[in-house]
């Protein structure tokens, strides 16, 4: 990162230096850049602990392909097929990745568990509770 930064100071200022927006769309264009940049790292941080490392990765490939069509919406820009295709696969793994089967917890839907579970847990917490009351107890 250091060597990019002194390669992109060093460019600039061989290049007559910093050249800020000279009308007022290039302010508010500088001004929107910003604000975007910022509330795309906010959300970042804010989702990563709730969905998790695995959750965020596919979405953060969608970057590229939003890239694409706000240039060809807003630029005017023409798609190429192979484009296209790229945009059709990396949506569609993403789809992939967020609609898998996933292992679920009991409870994780807000229900309360059947009686089953209750059986099972109640079963658990006894294994548990033997195994520490024979560790526990002295050796004659």
């Amino acid at each position: 990162m250091t060597v990019a930064g002194t390669l992109a100071l060093a460019v600039t200022f061989a290049g007559g230096g910093r050249h800020w927006p000279q009308v007022v769309a290039g302010w508010l264009a500088l001004a929107v850049l910003c604000l975007m940049y910022g509330v795309a790292f906010i959300l970042l941080v804010t989702l990563l602990p709730r969905w998790g490392v695995v959750g965020n990765s596919p979405v953060l490939n969608i970057e590229p392909v939003a890239a694409l069509l706000l240039a060809w919406w807003l630029l005017d820009q023409r798609l190429s097929p192979m484009q296209l295709i790229g945009v059709a696969v990396v949506i569609s793994g993403v789809l992939a990745l967020a609609l898998r089967a996933r292992p679920r917890k009991p409870g994780a839907t807000g229900a309360l568990p059947d009686e089953d579970s209750q059986a099972a847990l109640a079963r658990a917490h006894a294994i548990q509770n033997t195994h520490v009351s024979f560790v526990s107890s002295p050796v004659n």
